[in-house]
């Protein structure tokens, strides 16, 4: 067998029958050296060393199959010849105790999988942590972009006021939209101050500051009409409207919400 990081297979069992052949040869000498093995005891010793030269040899014919298929141990490459490539395998042993190879990709990395990696998304204990790199150029990051639209038209009495129906910006019980957008007009064209109300349980309200009062323009296609606009941001939960109308007819307003994620 050729040389394994300077391991001669050939060499070594060699050596080791001439040395069986030597201590065999002592033994079998009419006299024994002095502190040698008894009579007795003797040929036991002998047989036994006949056995180990028997075995010996065979391991020795068994090992020529695989010369010149290794050249040296630390090759970075085995090449296959005409014989075919002379494979070594390494396996691993599962809870089961069946033993499973190692696989190797065709550009001879090493396959792995890991075993409590999940495909797909799943909820954070059972997930993957991602980390940023520190130098890491911008990242765009994506949404996909959702509204959805109510309905909250009413009316008010004359020399009263009313309120809309409320807007729940947490539908879902957790934060849902962020921003939400009021609109619409009114046959109001008198009172152009229009309160907003916040509550986080749709039953307690509070009017908001003088920076939440939506302003009423009238139409400049429509005289008899006023319009108006407001686009509030990180709201509490619920929002609604609150007009007051001091003309002596009935106030009908058409108003519409877009709810922004």
């Amino acid at each position: 067998m050729s040389s394994l990081r300077g391991f001669n297979s050939d060499k070594k069992l060699t050596d080791i029958i001439n040395r069986i052949n030597a201590i065999k040869a002592i033994l079998e000498a009419p006299v024994l050296p002095s502190g040698g093995a008894t009579e007795a005891k003797q040929d036991d010793i002998i047989a036994e060393l006949v056995d180990i030269k028997d075995d010996t040899v065979p391991i020795n014919a068994q090992t020529f199959s695989i010369d010149s298929k290794i050249t040296q141990g630390d090759d970075s490459t085995i090449t296959g010849g005409s014989g075919g490539l002379q494979q070594v395998l390494l396996y691993g042993r599962d809870n089961t105790t069946d033993l499973h190879p190692i696989k190797i990709t065709p550009q001879g990395d090493i396959d792995v999988e890991i075993a409590d990696f999940v495909k797909g998304q799943d909820v954070m204990a059972d997930s993957f942590p991602i980390v940023i790199a520190s130098d890491q150029s911008a990242i765009t990051v994506s949404e996909t972009f959702l509204r959805d639209t109510q309905n909250l038209s009413f009316t008010v009495s004359a020399g009263s006021n009313n309120t809309s129906a409320g807007i729940n910006m947490s539908p879902a019980g957790n934060p849902t939209y962020r921003k939400v957008a009021i609109f619409g007009e009114t046959d109001n064209i008198t009172d152009f101050d229009m309160y907003v109300q916040f509550s986080n349980d749709n039953s307690n309200w509070y009017t908001a500051g003088y920076n939440e009062i939506i302003q009423l323009n009238v139409d400049p296609l429509d005289p008899l009409k006023s319009t108006f606009y407001k686009l509030i941001d990180s709201p509490p939960q619920w929002i609604r409207l609150l007009k007051l109308n001091s003309t002596p007819s009935l106030e009908t307003l058409s108003v519409s919400s877009s709810r922004i994620n």
